[in-house]
């Protein structure tokens, strides 16, 4: 799912679940574009050759990926999410896309996200918190081509039993299933050019987690440059994060203690926070990591002091967690879908976060630990 890599930085510290949550719209719909992904042809781990069935799913797999860099939309996004308590959340904004991976969000609701702006010129993302009047700008991220085995290796795609229709567009429907057999996602692309019209994400147990929907698409609408320029209203405190270039990646993964690939998650860019925040001591650094469906976010803070546990918010939301070769090793699970797991080691303090079940999170975190 695309993950556009822009992060929020307010004093160097990151809120809740905005890197991996409020961006992630476009978590697989909206800006598949600044995604790296692409599919492995064949019939994923076991080398057999594909069914019929399984070809046409990975067509349409296929026809979506390039789609979504190659055929640029404007259309209303609707994101709803579905904790276990509580009432579901609705956001929404209004999406513009040009050629050369350039967009702009504009967010119309709700109360907490309203009037936030994110725009990328294709070079640069800027993303505008109005509650804060405060601008981010740092790198967009380097696009990479490749076929990647690794990256969709363990992922089952199937055609939908029936096509569907969204917002007055013919869609076919893909199921996507995880290494345990369970759908935890489904898409609905529109046949004519591609796009992903809805996504649904799902827990273990087949609880809808996420849906995101796109209604008033235009296809190819027309656009100038002016449209992606950074125009925000002032005073607003701007700060600039950095970006490492994927050439880089070995040596700063090594850096923090974290390696390039870990089993089916490879490392896809290194984020650092702005220079004013770095000069003040408290900061961490994003890595993200993915595997081509699911992405784990994880924030690095150097701590200098190994036996320190780490202070978590809302500590009697964590549980203790045993984690070999990391100290102090804790974890958690929200109702909407979201874990994390928090870890010391060697002098940093880890916090792992994504959108899947808490064990899941934690296999992963024991091999990006070893």
């Amino acid at each position: 799912m695309p993950r556009p890599k822009v992060i929020w930085l307010r004093d160097g510290r990151h809120r809740g679940w905005v890197p991996t949550a409020v961006m992630c719209v476009a978590v697989s719909l909206a800006l598949s574009s600044c995604t790296s992904r692409r599919l492995h042809e064949s019939a994923h781990a076991s080398g057999r050759p594909a069914t019929t069935s399984e070809q046409a799913a990975n067509a349409l797999w296929t026809k979506n990926v390039r789609a979504s860099r190659e055929v640029p939309i404007s259309a209303t996004a609707t994101i709803q999410t579905y904790p276990a308590s509580g009432k579901a959340r609705v956001r929404v904004f209004r999406l513009l896309e040009g050629p050369g991976g350039r967009y702009r969000l504009k967010y119309t609701d709700d109360q907490s996200s309203r009037g936030r702006v994110v725009i990328s010129d294709g070079h640069h993302i800027w993303q505008y918190e109005p509650r804060t009047s405060t601008v981010v700008r740092r790198s967009a991220p380097a696009g990479d081509n490749s076929l990647d085995d690794s990256t969709s290796d363990g992922w089952k795609r199937e055609l939908g039993a029936t096509a569907d229709v969204v917002d007055g567009r013919s869609a076919s429907v893909l199921v996507l299933k995880g290494r345990s057999g369970a759908v935890v996602e489904r898409r609905w692309i529109d046949e004519e050019t591609g796009r992903a019209l809805r996504i649904e994400e799902y827990d273990a147990h087949g609880r809808t987690l996420r849906r995101v929907t796109l209604s008033d698409v235009i296809v190819r609408p027309a656009v100038s440059d002016q449209d992606f320029q950074p125009q925000f209203k002032a005073p607003a405190r701007h700060l600039v994060a950095s970006s490492q270039r994927r050439d880089n990646l070995t040596s700063e993964a090594r850096d923090l203690g974290l390696p390039v690939v870990a089993g089916h998650l490879r490392l896809r860019s290194v984020v650092k926070p702005a220079r004013q925040v770095r000069q003040s001591g408290n900061h961490s650094t994003q890595c993200l990591y993915s595997d081509g469906l699911k992405s784990i976010s994880i924030f690095v803070k150097q701590t200098g002091d190994n036996t320190k546990k780490a202070k978590l918010a809302a500590a009697d939301e964590w549980h203790s967690v045993r984690i070999p070769g990391t100290d102090s090793a804790s974890a958690r699970q929200d109702d909407d879908g979201h874990a994390a797991v928090s870890w010391i080691h060697d002098r940093n303090h880890y916090t792992a976060v994504a959108r899947m079940p808490v064990s899941e999170l934690i296999s992963a975190v024991e091999n990006l630990a070893q």
